[in-house]
């Protein structure tokens, strides 16, 4: 209700969002206060497509390498043949490594 007269909300949405938020300079503020998040991640995601990829080093804790090591050790291969692993991938050759 304004001047004594009933109008529909939908109408008025952003008259209302000024009026809270002290016009539409503070409208601007808000709306720039609230994308600084999606912005920034923006930002990094594009500094970083800028450089080669890194990649993951040897590590003996990683579950990934444990689960590989397990399923090896319960592998049963036939006599006197050996088991062939093929490493493949863009890294460091870190499962080899660790095993």
């Amino acid at each position: 209700m304004e001047n004594g007269t009933v109008s529909r909300g939908s109408d008025v949405t952003l008259k209302v969002t000024e009026s809270l938020l002290g016009g539409p300079d503070n409208v601007d503020r808000l709306r720039s206060f609230i994308d600084r998040p999606d912005q920034a991640a923006l930002d990094n995601f594009a500094y970083e497509s800028l450089f080669e990829p890194g990649t993951v080093g040897p590590n003996i804790y990683d579950p990934q390498t444990k689960q590989i090591y397990d399923q090896l050790a319960n592998h049963k291969s036939e006599e006197g043949k050996p088991l062939r692993i093929l490493d493949w991938g863009a890294g460091q050759g870190r499962i080899a490594s660790v095993l």
